[in-house]
């Protein structure tokens, strides 16, 4: 049973739970480190009756969902754009609760921007035809340079921006996802979003070298000095033993000792940077 390792580490969730409750902060049996993987996708979950599979959720509602909607016996939901129903109303029979109400039509699998339901019907917002108001309609704008929407939802993404302002975190104009995909080094610490971003929300840079200090000391520059040398040793040196430091461990494996030493010793000169 692969849900019983879900880290894949080769020991039993419940087993290093037990030996290190701190995995495990809510109490709730799940390793944190997967919970909020999981909740980070935007997955549906859904509950109660299911006569008509309304509470069964497709594999394509398992992530990346932004809006959901529910009539009495089917469900709705938006992804990137897309509209997707399931329950009662994939025929339109006019009886036994299917009216169509979960048959997408060709309208609405691209460029869709809100959803709602009633109990038998599913209603959607679509974009202005010329949402950039340049007097063409965005699709040929789209057709004519691909780049204006590189999500390829049907929305041009300074448009898709302004209406979610969140998407692009340092206000270049550029969906940060897209961002990260061109210039990788952006995000040091691989947490997915822009470092500048991070900075905005309080990560430090003591050292103002516009690098987030946690992706220096993760290369064993842990006095900010840009150079890993005698004075990083020493400190760390000075921690030997340490269990779960805020930097230091190199290696991983929950303390200092000296192993990160060994590593420190490989990386020792200046700090290079993608």
């Amino acid at each position: 049973n692969a849900a019983l390792d879900r880290n894949n580490n080769g020991v039993l969730d419940s087993y290093e739970i037990s030996q290190d409750p701190a995995l495990d902060c809510n109490n709730n049996g799940v390793l944190d480190s997967w919970e909020v993987a999981e909740q980070q996708t935007n997955k549906v979950l859904a509950w109660g009756y299911n006569s008509f599979g309304q509470c069964t959720i497709p594999a394509a509602a398992l992530s990346g969902v932004s809006a959901i909607a529910g009539g009495i016996y089917h469900t709705v939901a938006l992804k990137g754009g897309v509209v997707l129903a399931w329950g009662a109303g994939t025929t339109n029979t006019g009886s036994a609760s299917n009216y169509g109400q979960s048959i997408v039509p060709t309208a609405a699998l691209s460029g869709v921007i809100a959803i709602a339901s009633g109990s038998y019907h599913t209603i959607t917002i679509l974009p202005p035809l010329d949402a950039n108001n340049n007097n063409r309609p965005d699709t040929c704008d789209m057709s004519d340079d691909p780049s204006l929407d590189r999500n390829a939802n049907g929305i041009i993404d300074v448009l898709e921006i302004a209406r979610t302002p969140s998407i692009d975190c340092n206000r270049n104009s550029i969906i940060d996802g897209f961002d990260l995909l061109d210039h990788p080094e952006w995000d040091c610490n691989l947490n997915g979003r822009v470092d500048t971003c991070d900075f905005a929300e309080g990560a430090s840079d003591d050292d103002v070298d516009g690098h987030l200090d946690t992706c220096e000391w993760a290369k064993g520059d842990l006095d900010l000095s840009d150079e890993i040398n005698s004075g990083d040793l020493g400190l760390l040196l000075l921690y030997i033993g340490e269990e779960n430091p805020p930097f230091g461990d190199l290696d991983s494996s929950g303390a200092i000792d000296f192993g990160d030493a060994s590593v420190m010793l490989l990386n020792y000169g200046y700090v290079t940077r993608p």
